[in-house]
């Protein structure tokens, strides 16, 4: 249902970023990060080195291996979540860290049995946060930390009611 959601709401960013038909920046970039993982397997070529910040401010020769030199400068390469996962931590990492964003779904998902309304706000927000991921680096903002908390308290609420239920 989640996926389902996430696909109707995010296909405009989908499409503009990676189904459009042209070779843009995040497509290349997604593309490049794919054979970076393909280059060094199964881990990636290793934490900032691609598409984050630490890989712009000590200029990574990841780019220089992929013929990226121009792209190098690019603002927009920082806003690509997934490649930088992809190509710093290879895909044993892309898979473990989608393992814990279905982790952080199932644990809202069961909180539906007890809040609908919790539910509710606990899938808009992950929802949210896989969207925005399409378009910057989302999980690797400031903001994630409160949402995190308030996904936390809400399954905090749900385990004491669940508690009081026994």
């Amino acid at each position: 249902m989640l996926v389902i959601a996430v696909l109707l709401v995010g296909y405009e960013y989908l499409d503009i970023y990676y189904l459009s038909g042209n070779e843009t920046i995040r497509l290349a970039i997604l593309k490049g990060g794919m054979e970076l993982a393909n280059i060094y397997k199964p881990f990636g070529v290793g934490l900032a080195t691609y598409c984050s910040l630490g890989a712009k401010l000590n200029y990574s020769q990841a780019y220089t291996l992929l013929g990226m030199q121009s792209i190098y400068q690019w603002d927009s390469m920082y806003d690509n979540f997934w490649a930088s996962i992809i190509g710093e931590l290879g895909y044993l990492g892309f898979f473990a860290y989608l393992a814990l964003i279905v982790w952080l779904v199932i644990l809202v998902i069961q909180i539906r049995k007890y809040n609908t309304r919790r539910f509710w706000v606990g899938i808009m927000l992950c929802a949210y946060l896989v969207i925005a991921s399409l378009g910057e680096s989302s999980f690797n903002a400031f903001y994630v930390c409160f949402m995190g908390v308030f996904i936390g308290y809400l399954y905090e609420e749900f385990k004491v009611s669940k508690m009081k239920t026994i």
